[in-house]
């Protein structure tokens, strides 16, 4: 029961063993890796064009299969090479991302997960090195799972679960049995038919303030998870996102008396309007298709639909509100231009490109005198937060040096925060005047401290919430129970008691 760790290996994310359990494949720095457990230098396979991955998978024939952010699957060989494209999203079906691949038994076909826009065509199914066919064979709202045992194992509702599996007839046992809860996440490494492992604990994500050294200040008491936090103009509320059935929707949260109150049941990534007497958020009740909805932040008013999909059925994800009240800032999805940014004006609501390019762009953040927009790109090929003149488009300026996502801004403008790709909470000095050349003049990035949010920093939300003077943080942080990992032995012989 020995660890340590392989050289070569800082900065790792999702690895995945070869066949023979002699090396562990790896992403860092926008790199696919290899290295052997024996000891040795790292080996690159290939360069990715994001830094952002979901996991990869290694067969006996020598084909590592890989999943990079926000596209489709790719394989390459495990001594290196060009890498080839192996499954393609499908845009009728509104997919936006093929993730966690696994190979099956033979190493031809495996398992993937499906992210789409439509939450019907979201899944689990089955593609293969040989053809462009695939299977769904778990109609549900994840896009992991392994196959072990004679089973597929994934994570449901905080337990984590097992169906029966034919790898060669496709077939899906209708029983769902539980094997642990509740769970934090779990362990997706490939096992072997008698091991499996997983994170104990509630995963409970929970709101947390801290100062600009990284202390603990205060937390929301929430009722679940919560994401995409968004502090109302007079800093007496929070709105919250809450992925979670049965309290799904928009929560409210009173700073001063500690109450809260469910806002919609529909929806998330809420954003306030300059005055704070609406919020505007996206749902996909209505369509099946994201669309964005706003409500009064007082009353029993209904929600109303802004900016439906129409025949284009493209998604849309709120990100700010101009201080003006003039436009509602959201991301939008295309097969041609990845993710844009658009704006909504509220006057007619009628949708404005502002950002149409080859790479995607999302997080827009409109400066308090709004002249300046703040947004996350990966243009140069990994996630970095930009700034440039708004609402035209003109003067603009790089603002992270080493990779960046979710920028914010002090109210008075005169200091915007973005998240490092480590996850520091990162800050940059913004001068009001202009530079020679009609830029910003900015100064060079500055961490506060380590902040401990998961998964991806360039999610459609933004995980953090600043209040305005600067001093404060409301963070979406994952806890458990228990920091320790739970091995289970033999876990198959306890199914169906």
């Amino acid at each position: 029961m020995d660890a340590h760790p392989l050289l070569g290996t800082d900065g790792v994310t999702s690895p995945f063993w070869s066949p023979d359990g002699q090396a562990v494949g790896f992403f860092a720095g926008g790199k696919l890796k290899v290295v052997n457990v024996a000891g040795g230098p790292p080996q690159t396979l290939t360069v990715m064009s994001t830094t952002n991955n979901a996991g990869g998978t290694w067969n006996a024939e020598g084909v590592v299969l890989y999943a990079e952010g926000r596209s489709a699957l790719r394989s390459v060989s495990a001594s290196g090479g060009p890498s080839t494209t192996v499954t393609t999203l499908d845009a009728a079906a509104q997919e936006t991302e093929h993730q966690w691949p696994q190979f099956l038994p033979g190493g031809r076909r495996f398992l993937y997960g499906v992210r789409s826009a439509n939450p019907d065509r979201n899944g689990i199914y089955v593609g293969s090195l040989d053809s462009a066919e695939k299977t769904r064979v778990l109609a549900l709202q994840t896009s992991r799972a392994t196959y072990a045992g004679g089973y597929l194992v994934f994570a449901q509702d905080r337990a984590l679960a097992a169906r029966s599996f034919d790898p060669r007839t496709l077939k899906v046992g209708a029983t769902q049995q539980s094997i642990a809860s509740p769970i934090a996440s779990a362990g997706f490494a490939p096992p072997n038919d008698g091991l499996l492992t997983y994170l104990p604990g509630n995963g409970q994500g929970r709101a947390i303030w801290f100062d600009r050294s990284g202390m603990k200040v205060g937390g929301l008491e929430t009722p679940s998870e919560v994401f995409a936090v968004a502090l109302s103009p007079d800093e007496r509320q929070i709105a919250a996102g809450d992925a979670l059935s049965p309290t799904a929707g928009i929560w409210l949260f009173d700073l001063r008396r500690g109450a809260r109150g469910r806002l919609t049941t529909i929806g998330n990534s809420p954003v306030w309007s300059p005055d704070g007497s609406r919020v505007v958020f996206s749902s996909s009740q209505a369509s099946g298709v994201l669309e964005l909805y706003q409500k009064a932040s007082f009353g029993n008013e209904r929600e109303e639909l802004l900016l439906p999909s129409g025949p284009s059925r493209r998604p849309a994800w709120p990100h700010d509100w101009s201080p003006d009240g003039r436009f509602i800032v959201y991301t939008t999805t295309s097969t041609k231009s990845k993710m844009d940014i658009w704006l909504l004006s509220t006057a007619d609501r009628k949708p404005i490109p502002y950002l149409q390019t080859d790479s995607n762009e999302l997080h827009g953040q409109v400066s308090p005198d709004g002249q300046w927009l703040a947004y996350t790109s990966d243009e140069s090929g990994t996630w970095e937060v930009y700034v440039q003149s708004f609402p035209v488009r003109g003067h603009r300026r790089t603002i992270s040096t080493d990779g960046g996502a979710q920028p914010r801004w002090r109210k008075d403008g005169k200091e915007l925060f973005y998240l490092a790709s480590d996850r520091r909470l990162m800050s940059v000095k913004i001068q009001q005047k202009l530079d020679v050349q009609g830029m910003l003049d900015v100064s060079e990035p500055e961490p506060l401290f380590q902040t401990h949010i998961r998964g991806p920093l360039e999610r459609q939300w933004l995980d953090y919430a600043v209040a305005g003077n600067g001093q404060r943080f409301l963070i979406c942080e994952t806890e458990r129970m228990d920091p320790s990992m739970t091995v289970l032995l033999n876990w198959t012989a306890a199914l169906g008691r």
